[in-house]
């Protein structure tokens, strides 16, 4: 077997590397180099750099209380940097309420070979939005003739509407997470967001918010062996 020194060192090389040589072979079990690697070991190697997470969002949208279903998927590279991308959408909106954004997503994680780390990650991208707003105006009934101006004043009377504005728009979506390591290729991920918005005319200030997330990620370690 491995002595303790050998065995720590070869569990934290990164994933480019797969063991060679026999215990007692004199070898020291080192790992090839990722050039070296046969096609299923490049494959296997290749598939634990590559990470998913399915996301689930609380936030406010239009002054209700919003569900956001969606994800990414990305590289991760030396268990700290994701880069890929993603999308959210509205799960519980009305007829005349929705939601849907998607982008780039660029992370950090540290501590991710801890029982317990942290981590910031973004969204960058676009995305569209349909709220119900009311709005105020005045109606006046018909004039009647003849009618002197010169005397008489029109009255009208306030009435209120409800209108529908659909948008694109651009938005950003940073967030801190808290992250729960369950295995090497499996993490719980906790964080609270806002959602900004730019670009709309009329509902952005309705779109945009803070936003808190629970998700699983499945993939991306370069921690524990093959």
């Amino acid at each position: 077997m491995l002595n303790d020194q050998t065995d720590l060192a070869w569990s934290s090389e990164r994933v480019g590397y797969r063991r060679t040589g026999q215990p007692g072979s004199g070898s020291g079990g080192r790992r090839a180099p990722f050039e070296q690697l046969s096609g299923s070991d490049r494959c296997r190697a290749s598939a634990r750099r590559f990470c998913v997470r399915a996301d689930v969002r609380v936030t406010d949208v239009n002054h209700q209380t919003g569900i956001l279903a969606g994800g990414y998927g990305g590289w991760m590279i030396d268990n700290t940097l994701l880069l890929g991308g993603g999308g959210y959408g509205l799960t519980n909106g009305s007829g005349k309420t929705g939601l849907g954004y998607a982008g780039f997503v660029i992370g950090w994680m540290e501590r991710a070979d801890k029982p317990v780390g942290y981590g910031v990650r973004a969204l960058f991208g676009f995305g569209e939005g349909s709220v119900t707003s009311p709005y105020t105006a005045v109606r006046y009934p018909p004039v009647p003739t003849p009618f002197d101006y010169r005397t008489q004043t029109p009255r009208g009377q306030q009435v209120t509407y409800l209108a529908t504005y659909h948008e694109h728009f651009f938005v950003a979506d940073p967030q801190a997470d808290v992250i729960i390591r369950l295995n090497p290729k499996m993490r719980l991920t906790a964080g609270v967001g806002y959602r900004l918005i730019a670009g709309t005319y009329n509902i952005g200030g309705q779109l945009q918010g803070v936003t808190g997330s629970f998700s699983l990620q499945i993939g991306g370690s370069t921690y524990g062996r093959q």
